[in-house]
């Protein structure tokens, strides 16, 4: 009897192990499935990851940006706006967006002259010699199209614009990121020197 009794006991034992195991994980998988924990994991799955829309090269330095992080450098606002070769005048609109001096100076303590390589997405490229980069670029009359000859040169802030008038660039249409030149006075500038869908900008020194 005691042998049957004490096999009894520890039977008794193991079944209650088991029950508390069961019920144990029961809770948990109950606590994981809780409506609350399912939404977190909804949102972390919907939390977009940062997008790289720009890469600034400099030899075998290379700098990538998000949206957000090119928004955390110095800006620039202006007004500016481009002579067409139908003719037309396109703008003066305002643009928002960094100097590409800014971009530079971020990447390496540069000295001397450079130009800029700029890439948009289908690989086509644009030079930017140092004097154009400076600011120091011809301009034309805003009231009369069909006149090719400048009326100067003035300054003008050339950026990388990531808004106009107040609005994100219409991806589709400008990019996510242009090259505009603008200033106080909404000065017009060649529509070639501007340049849509930059996906990166690669700094060249200039052979002295």
């Amino acid at each position: 009897m005691n042998e049957k009794n004490e096999k009894s006991r520890i039977d008794k034992i193991i079944t209650g192990l088991l029950i508390a195991v069961i019920i144990a994980a029961v809770g948990i998988f109950s606590y994981v499935n809780l409506p609350w924990q399912a939404e977190k994991k909804q949102n972390l799955a919907e939390t977009p990851i940062a997008e790289t829309i720009l890469t600034v090269v400099y030899g075998d330095k290379q700098v990538n940006y998000t949206l957000e992080e090119l928004e955390t450098l110095q800006s620039y606002t202006g007004r500016g706006g481009y002579r067409t070769s139908f003719p037309s005048i396109k703008g003066p609109y305002e643009y928002t967006g960094v100097p590409v001096t800014t971009l530079v100076e971020k990447i390496d303590n540069i000295s001397g002259n450079y130009s800029l390589k700029i890439v948009d997405k289908d690989g086509e490229e644009q030079t930017y010699n140092f004097s154009v980069i400076q600011g120091n670029v011809a301009i034309y009359n805003a009231s009369d199209p069909n006149n090719e000859t400048p009326l100067g040169y003035d300054d003008v802030t050339m950026i990388l614009a990531y808004k106009q008038d107040g609005e994100y660039l219409n991806a589709s249409r400008d990019g996510r990121l242009r090259i505009a030149f603008v200033n106080d006075k909404g000065s017009i500038t060649a529509s070639r020197l501007w340049w849509k869908f930059v996906v990166s900008i690669e700094i060249i020194p200039e052979s002295s």
